[in-house]
């Protein structure tokens, strides 16, 4: 039966938190042909693709993230491990595990989750960032205790979760000095074949504002000729 290399571990933690070889190289002070070797022992010792290419950096594949949330665990218990040892008074914290979908800005997340670190027993808050279906699928499997989104819990999909509604915030439109004089008199109408960058796919209020368009620019044509870039 194979065994857990921690070192390798390691390094495929501080690749996936600095999101390339190159960067986690600096930070480990070692050469980057030998944590790229390191790697590719670390996926042939268990059998998956850790990462797949985009751009010059590198993307957690979904096995990836898996033992990503493995890892923050091991690490974070044992920094609290080393704590404890050094402070003796020190008292055990409670591990709160809160899934964060990539389209939620962090400001807002940290307000949410900001009363956590103030209660009296204290708390090992533990974030992980990522699209909302793998943050779901950890949430099925116990892995995570909250997940913060910006949509409802989709109602197909066997998880046992309740969804609760915490705010909502208005929405800005922004553009160059000379677009916003020449559009807002019209707006919204006025902007038929003008170019638009709309949020992307993940985002919840992209399908809205999709939707708005539909029913303030009335002709199919001047819809269709709408920019959109993602």
């Amino acid at each position: 039966m194979a065994t857990l290399n921690f070192k390798h571990l390691r390094y495929f933690w501080t690749v996936a938190k600095t999101g390339s070889i190159a960067r986690a190289a600096e930070q480990l002070h070692l050469a980057p042909h030998s944590i790229s070797g390191q790697l590719k022992e670390f996926e042939a010792t268990l059998g998956v693709d850790l990462f797949r290419r985009a751009g010059r950096n590198l993307e957690l594949t979904d096995a990836g993230l898996r033992i990503l949330s493995y890892a923050e665990d091991i690490f974070s218990i044992g920094d609290e491990l080393l704590d404890v040892l050094h402070d003796q008074k020190a008292k055990k914290s409670l591990p709160f595990r809160v899934g964060i979908a990539d389209s939620v800005s962090k400001a807002v997340a940290y307000r949410l989750v900001e009363p956590a670190l103030k209660l009296e027993e204290p708390v090992r808050l533990i974030c992980r960032e990522g699209r909302l279906a793998s943050l779901l699928a950890e949430l099925s499997i116990h892995r995570l205790d909250m997940i913060i989104a910006d949509r409802p819990m989709p109602a197909h999909l066997n998880v046992r979760g309740y969804s609760h509604l915490l705010g909502e915030s208005g929405l800005s439109v922004f553009g160059t000095r000379l677009l916003a004089k020449k559009l807002s008199a019209g707006f919204p109408a006025a902007l038929a074949n003008a170019p638009f960058l709309l949020p992307g796919e993940d985002v919840a209020v992209r399908t809205k504002l999709i939707k708005w368009f539909e029913a303030t620019i009335c002709a199919p044509t001047s819809l269709a000729s709408l920019t959109t870039a993602r």
